[in-house]
Parts: C-alpha cells; structure tokens; sequence
C-alpha cells in the first residue's frame, strides 16, 4: 500500500503505535501532538489520510477537521476517539469524516480502517442507478458489485465524503437488504439518517443494531443522542 497519513493525538504512546503499524504497511508517515501542529502539518503537504483525535488540548480535532475541509474535500480523514466520546460524531460525518477509530483499539481495527480508507480513493465511488426517466436527467450508472455487503458500505462512506446524502442512504439500505442481520449496516444508515434530520426513524435503525449486537457502544451512544434531541424538539 502506498500513501502519506497524519497522526495526530496528544498521547504520545497511542501517536508512536500508530506509526509503527502503518509504517508495517508501507505508508508515509507524519506525526503531530496538537492541533495546532497538525494545521502547520497540512499547509505545507498533502495528506492521502488524517487519524485525527477529538480531544486535545488547545485547537481541538473539531476545528481542525473543520480547517482541513476549508482546504480540501479530497483529504480523508479517520476521527480517533475514546468510547465515551461520541458527541462530535454527526458533526463530523457532515464533514465527510466516515471512519472512526474508538479507544482502546486492536492492531486489526486500525490497519481495517486504514485499508478501508485508501480502498475509497480516486474514482471509487459509483452512483446507483435510479431508474429515473430520461426528462429528469441523466441516469446513473449501474454497480458491478450489488450484492457485495461490504462494497455496499464502502461505497455509502463513499458517498458521504462526497456529501451526497442521498446517495449514500440509498447504497446503506442496500447493505442492509444484503446482509440484514449485520449490525453495521443500521447503525450506519442511522447515522445517516441522523445527519438528516430524520430522527425517529435513525432512532428505530439504532434500536435495531443494538438488538443485532448489544456490546455495538456506539449504536447505544447515538440513540441516546437521538433521543435528546427529538425531546428538544427534533423533526423525523
């Protein structure tokens, strides 16, 4: 595998792991301690991938997926967090942060992450094809790999990057149609969901997920905040 990824994270433990594993999988590696250290970072080089830590002290990873997103849209970017801080999660994937990589991590969740990340670069992305009559525009294309569970998911990430929402529930549904007893597959279209505003039905998807698999923390992290914010006066 060939690319440039950024590490940034305050603890110096979980910066030096890192780099260690990608650097085992032959990828450049640069790493930062702040967030300021990370913006100075990414003015001068472009970066294939940023693991990027939410908490820290200073300009948090907030701000700074914020920055990158003013600078690029074509930068992936893999928020690192602990389990008990997914607050910033919604926010961040309307920032076309899809990947997120929750602390304590295993070897084999960071180099999945990471693999999955490149996979979804260049022109990866394929639009499904809608069907729609020829005088509401141009139909998409067809996907080679319709009944592929993981492509599906893979290609709604994609889609989110992209910041096509609509696209990206349509090939979530379709991964859940593959595979309907994956957890996964709920708890990303509810996050989608979510992102739109839809909130009782993400609330039902993440109800869902958690019955599908009750040890998925973060499907029970974003139906609580579902739920808050349909009490504070959400739609959906």
């Amino acid at each position: 595998m060939k690319g440039s990824v950024l590490v940034v994270d305050d603890e110096k433990n979980i910066r030096l792991m890192i780099g260690k594993v990608l650097e085992g999988l032959g990828l450049g590696i640069e790493l930062a301690c702040n967030g300021d250290e990370a913006l100075s970072l990414t003015s001068e080089r472009n970066f294939d991938l940023i693991l990027l830590d939410l908490r820290m002290p200073g300009t948090d990873g907030m701000e700074v997926l914020r920055r990158i997103r003013d600078a690029s849209q074509t930068t992936k970017v893999a928020i690192i967090t602990a389990h008990g801080n997914v607050d910033n999660a919604v926010e961040a994937m309307k920032l076309g942060a899809v990947d997120f990589i929750q602390k304590p991590f295993t070897v084999e969740e960071l180099r999945r992450v990471v693999t999955d990340a490149f996979e979804r670069r260049g022109d990866f992305f394929v639009r499904l094809k809608t069907g729609k009559p020829k005088d509401e525009g141009p139909e998409t294309s067809l996907d080679k790999n319709p009944g592929d569970y993981r492509h599906c998911i893979q290609q709604a990430k994609a889609a989110l990057e992209s910041g096509l929402s609509d696209e990206a529930r349509l090939w979530a549904e379709r991964a859940i149609a593959v595979e309907p007893i994956n957890a996964e597959g709920f708890n990303l279209l509810g996050s989608i969901l979510l992102i739109r505003n839809e909130h009782a039905k993400a609330q039902n998807l993440f109800r869902a997920a958690i019955a599908l698999d009750p040890t998925d923390e973060r499907a029970y992290k974003n139906l609580d905040r579902c739920v808050g914010r349909s009490k504070n006066g959400g739609n959906g």
